[in-house]
């Protein structure tokens, strides 16, 4: 199915507010409520006003520098929600510490893309089928979100609910010898995120899925006393099986049936921990 976009002419007239910090931003939402939306890169509220969707006022974000910044605190790296895609992909800071996860960010999409969407707007646009939550997801990522007050609200990636505020930074764990790749080459039937590291002389690891449910998914890995690559890649089936069969129930719709959906999330994520046992793919 295609749809089809009036023009920005289309667009009724609406008041646009430029606060200067998170906080400012985040009080003019909660004063305007639902007549309000906060305004990134607009890649899918844009389309979304021109086909009909009303706004009273549009929050800019575009001024905030604090949305915009990275940083390395201790084994945590800050990531500020209004870096765009191109610019993480690119940022020296991010390929220093977690290059793997960089690499996801030249891929996403398209050039014109990647040059205006948000890591923030990604996130919160709660689309099952983006990227960038079953990543997070997968390397335990936390979101900072800010209130009207400037006090943070933190909460994992991994909640179903998010808080009424304007998520302002991403905090991702900095942890030895991690591995991380994002298998997005089967959506829309399913995307798949997994990231393994060295934990108190075992491995730990976590796998998260798109495209499959309602809301991504992410679950640990049961790799049991797992001590090194060696041993994951001769588990990596069991890990795969046991990780498909706790799967809640995935969708049956026109792209794929739920049944496939699942064999699909084994038969990746034995692919993709073999590789991380390798030393391939991240």
């Amino acid at each position: 199915m295609q749809t089809v976009y009036a023009s920005h002419a289309a667009i009724p007239p609406f008041r646009l507010l430029r606060p200067r910090r998170a906080e400012e931003a985040s009080a003019a939402k909660a004063d305007l409520g639902d007549d309000a939306l906060f305004l990134a890169g607009g890649v899918d509220l844009v389309p979304a006003l021109r086909a009909g969707r009303r706004a009273a006022a549009l929050i800019s974000l575009h001024g905030i520098p604090a949305l915009a910044a990275l940083a390395r605190d201790g084994a945590t790296l800050r990531i500020g929600a209004g870096l765009t895609y191109a610019g993480l992909a690119a940022h020296l800071e991010l390929r220093a510490a977690m290059p793997d996860f960089a690499d996801v960010f030249a891929v996403v999409a398209n050039v014109r893309v990647r040059h205006a969407a948000t890591l923030g707007g990604n996130i919160m646009a709660r689309n099952p089928a983006y990227d960038l939550l079953p990543a997070l997801m997968a390397l335990d990522a936390n979101l900072v979100f800010i209130g009207r007050d400037g006090r943070p609200e933190i909460v994992a990636a991994t909640e179903a609910k998010f808080p009424d505020a304007l998520l302002a930074e991403i905090e991702v764990p900095l942890t030895a010898e991690r591995r991380f790749v994002f298998d997005r080459g089967y959506k829309p039937v399913l995307s798949l995120a997994v990231a393994v590291e060295s934990r108190d002389g075992r491995l730990a690891g976590r796998a998260a899925v798109g495209c499959a449910h309602a809301r991504p998914i992410a679950m640990a890995l049961d790799l049991g006393r797992v001590a090194d690559r060696a041993e994951l890649n001769g588990r990596a089936a069991e890990v795969a099986d046991q990780f498909a069969q706790a799967l809640p129930e995935p969708l049956t719709d026109w792209v794929a049936s739920g049944t496939y959906r699942r064999t699909l999330a084994r038969v990746l994520l034995a692919r993709q921990l073999r590789a991380l046992a390798q030393g391939e793919g991240a």
